[in-house]
C-alpha cells in the first residue's frame, strides 16, 4: 500500500479587510504622499519668486548705478562751469562749495550702491545654488522688464491652484482616513493563513468555516489604546480642518491684497513717470537760464537735486511694479502667464 504525505513549505498570512481599516490606511498613505508633493511645489514656488525678486533687485541696483554715473558726470560738468564763471566774477564761492558738496554726495552714494550690488549678487548666487566667488549675471534696464498685468478682478476659484491649499486639503483627507482606520481597529480582524486554508480544504465547507473562525480575533482589552488612538486622530482631523479654513482665508486675503497692491502700484508708477517728465523739463530750462546768466547757482542746485531724487524714485517704482507682479503670481499659485 503506497501513501503520500506532503505539505507546502511556504506560509503567507493575509488579513481580510472586513471593516475597511486597510483601505483607510491606504487612502491615508496616498493623501500623505500627495501632501508631500504639494509641499515640494510650494517650496519650488517660493524659490522661483525669490530668484526673480533677487534678479530684479540686481537690475534695480545696476539702473541706479547708471543713473548715479550720469548724475556724477553732470555735477562735475556744472562744477567746472561754475569755476569758470567764478574766474570772471559770475559765480560765488558759495555756489562752487554747494556744487562740490552735491558731487561728493553722489560719489559717496555710488560706493554704497556698489556694496549693495555685491551683496545682492552673492545672495542671488546662493539662491541658484552657485558659489558666490566669480558669479556673474547679465542684467537688463528696468524699462525693458514688464510685470505681468492680468485683469484686476479674478475669480476666487483661482486660489485653489495654490500648492499650500492643495497640501492642506490632502492632509485633511489623510486625517479623515486615519480616523476611519482607528475606528475600524475596534472591530474584529480576520486573518487567513495559506497553510491553514490548504489543510482545511480537505475537510470541506465545515473545515473551511472552522479555519475562518479560528482566524477571527477581536480586541478585548487594550488598556484604552484604541480609544486614545481614535481620539487623537479625531483631534488631529479637527486641527487640520481649522488649518484648512485658515489657509483658505489667508489665500483670499493675499490674493485681494496682491490685486489691490498691483492696481495702486500701477497708478503710482504712472504718476511718478509724469513727475519725472516735468522734472526733466524743469532741469533743462534751468540749465538754459544758467547759460544765459539769468539763474543763480542755488536754483540750479535745487533743480539737480530734484532731478536726481525723481529719477531714483522712478527706478524704485519700476522695481516695485515688478515686485507687485511677483506677489500676485505667488498669491495665485504661480505657473500662469500673461495670457491667463
Amino acid at each position: 500500500q503506497n501513501t503520500e504525505n506532503w505539505q507546502a513549505g511556504a506560509s503567507v498570512a493575509y488579513e481580510v479587510d472586513l471593516w475597511g481599516r486597510l483601505a483607510a490606511g491606504s487612502r491615508s498613505a496616498q493623501a500623505s504622499a500627495e501632501a508631500s508633493e504639494y509641499a515640494a511645489a510650494s517650496t519650488r514656488l517660493l524659490l522661483e519668486t525669490d530668484v526673480a525678486s533677487g534678479y530684479f533687485r540686481l537690475c534695480l541696483l545696476d539702473e541706479r548705478l547708471r543713473l548715479n554715473d550720469e548724475d556724477i558726470a553732470a555735477a562735475r560738468a556744472i562744477l567746472r562751469g561754475l569755476e569758470g564763471k567764478q574766474r570772471v566774477g559770475a559765480a560765488s564761492q558759495l555756489d562752487i562749495a554747494q556744487q562740490a558738496q552735491l558731487l561728493a554726495t553722489q560719489e559717496a552714494a555710488r560706493a554704497s550702491l556698489l556694496a549693495q550690488r555685491g551683496a545682492a549678487l552673492t545672495a542671488l548666487a546662493v539662491l541658484v545654488g552657485a558659489p558666490p566667488q566669480g558669479f556673474a549675471v547679465a542684467t537688463q534696464p528696468l524699462a525693458q522688464l514688464t510685470a505681468l498685468s492680468p485683469a484686476l478682478r479674478q475669480p476666487g476659484e483661482l486660489l485653489a491652484r495654490r500648492p499650500d491649499i492643495a497640501q492642506a486639503e490632502a492632509l485633511l483627507r489623510a486625517a479623515d482616513a486615519d480616523v476611519d482606520a482607528a475606528r475600524a481597529a475596534f472591530f474584529p480582524k480576520l486573518t487567513l493563513s495559506a497553510s491553514s486554508l490548504w489543510a482545511a480544504s480537505g475537510g470541506g465547507p465545515a473545515g473551511l468555516a472552522a479555519s475562518l473562525l479560528a482566524g477571527l480575533s477581536a480586541p478585548l482589552w487594550d488598556g484604552g489604546q484604541l480609544n486614545a488612538g481614535l481620539q487623537r486622530n479625531a483631534a488631529r482631523r479637527d486641527e487640520l480642518t481649522a488649518n484648512y479654513r485658515a489657509s483658505l482665508l489667508t489665500a483670499l486675503k493675499e490674493g485681494e491684497d496682491a490685486l489691490d497692491g498691483l492696481a495702486r502700484q500701477q497708478s503710482r508708477d504712472a504718476a511718478l513717470a509724469r513727475a519725472l517728465t516735468a522734472t526733466e523739463q524743469s532741469y533743462a530750462l534751468a540749465q538754459g537760464r544758467l547759460r544765459a546768466g539769468a539763474l543763480d547757482g542755488l536754483s540750479l542746485l535745487n533743480a539737480q537735486r530734484t532731478l536726481i531724487a525723481s529719477r531714483d524714485s522712478r527706478a524704485q517704482s519700476r522695481f516695485d511694479s515688478l515686485q507687485a507682479g511677483i506677489a500676485l503670481y505667488k498669491a495665485l499659485g504661480g505657473g500662469w502667464t500673461s495670457e491667463h
